[in-house]
């Protein structure tokens, strides 16, 4: 069988959905699956102010392996990414503003607005040209869902929408005013449209597959992100009794109480400095992100709490398996997001610190792993921290005991397996 993939972010990018999509490219050949991938070119060298934005490359560039076959295409932009590009944020910023303004408004009608129009005219080329069995799309950007719709509605060929995020029915970010409100009702209303033609859609959480259900009609599984099983080690706890490490890795959100955890820690490390140094580590938080790091909160303590930004997979992966404890962090007000770091977490088998308690889908991953330690404020978070401390003064090491059996299931081999399923279903 062979699949279309469509999707805007593969490796060599190294943004998180990337993964996602590798993931299946690396394993579906396992279950009679042959994906072909559709998707931009990426720089192989990071740049962070345009990372996303910069026009790249002028001819498609097909790679082909023994389990997929990826076909790059060239990163064309639009005038909005071209001036972004040219002059950077500060000038021609009234053009730019209303390109974006005209984008927002009517991408969902016209897509040859869209820096990355080439897919759909690729996609459907593709499909003409060659045979295929099913589709799935990828998404956000969620104007990639056209390209299912318009593949169904040409050639009759079924198609499965990935909601990596919620859209209309998830935690959308709209402008304000009477443009958010335009573009709020286009959303609506394509989405309806556009997957009325889908056989079914995936998706990240119970929850965003029940809302995202009731918005679409149409039903709906769980595939969860997941991590690779290769990069899964479990270390046996070196002994020390100078230092303990806690790692929170990833980007830091607005919805996030931060600044509440870096209070508590600064009160244990007044209290505990003459018996064990105490580290935070937040790595790759300060990507595209000053306001964070020159927050005052962390002032008189920058001994303590280390701000770092990206670094290479290989390099991420050494500093978790050296880390005693993993912070996460819950978005406050939003239901149903795994994020991704969840699944880097529970690779390693340590335990997972989780605050404020979300009581939803990472209450009961962590539960099940049997690695969650859940403080539902901040008198309870300092108990916790302070009873982790104190193992680390007294034995050396963090204990776990994980569930290792529940934690296999969430390897993005099996996660392939479920999607192989549910394909050729």
């Amino acid at each position: 069988m062979r699949l279309l993939i469509c999707t805007l972010y593969f490796p060599p990018c190294t943004l998180t959905p990337a993964n996602r999509a590798y993931s299946w490219a690396k394993y579906l050949q396992l279950f009679g699956i042959y994906p072909v991938i559709i998707t931009r070119q990426w720089p192989t060298v990071f740049n962070p102010d345009l990372y996303e934005e910069r026009a790249i490359g002028a001819e498609v560039v097909i790679e082909k392996y023994p389990q997929y076959e990826v076909h790059y295409l060239p990163f064309l932009g639009n005038y909005r990414t071209r001036s972004l590009e040219k002059h950077g944020s500060t000038k021609n910023k009234m053009p730019r503003r209303f390109f974006l303004v005209t984008e927002l408004l009517f991408r969902n009608v016209f897509h040859t607005l869209l820096p990355y129009k080439n897919l759909f005219t690729y996609a459907l080329e593709y499909v003409r040209d060659n045979k295929v069995d099913k589709v799935l799309v990828s998404a956000s950007p969620f104007q990639l869902f056209k390209i299912g719709y318009l593949i169904k509605k040409r050639y009759n060929i079924p198609w499965v929408a990935d909601y990596r995020d919620g859209w209309t029915s998830g935690n959308h970010d709209y402008p304000s005013g009477f443009i958010g409100k335009l573009e709020r009702i286009s959303n609506k209303y394509f989405e309806r449209k556009w997957l009325h033609t889908a056989d079914c859609f995936i998706t990240v959480s119970p929850y965003l597959k029940n809302s995202i259900e009731k918005t679409i009609g149409k039903k709906g599984y769980e595939i969860y992100n997941g991590f690779f099983r290769e990069d899964s080690l479990r270390r046996l706890p070196e002994q020390d009794k100078t230092q303990i490490s806690f790692l929170y890795s990833g980007t830091m959100y607005s919805t996030q109480d931060y600044r509440t955890v870096v209070q508590v820690f600064k009160k244990l490390i007044e209290t505990y400095k003459h018996k064990i140094t105490i580290k935070i580590l937040f790595l790759g938080t300060v990507y595209k992100d000053d306001k964070f790091k020159n927050d005052p909160v962390f002032s008189g303590f920058e001994k303590h709490f280390i701000l770092m930004d990206r670094v290479s997979y290989a390099d991420a992966l050494k500093i978790h398996e050296t880390a005693d404890v993993f912070l996460m962090l819950t978005y406050q007000g939003v239901k149903g997001i795994p994020s991704s770091k969840i699944f880097d977490y529970i690779k390693f088998n340590k335990p997972v610190l989780l605050f404020p308690n979300d009581h939803d889908i990472l209450e009961e991953i962590l539960t099940g792993t049997g690695l969650g330690i859940i403080a539902d404020n901040d008198g309870i978070l300092e108990e916790k921290l302070e009873k982790l401390i104190k193992e680390k003064i007294d034995k050396g090491y963090i204990d776990s005991l994980p569930d290792t059996e529940y934690i296999n299931l969430f390897n993005r081999e099996n996660q392939a397996k479920y999607l192989a399923d549910l394909i050729k279903s």
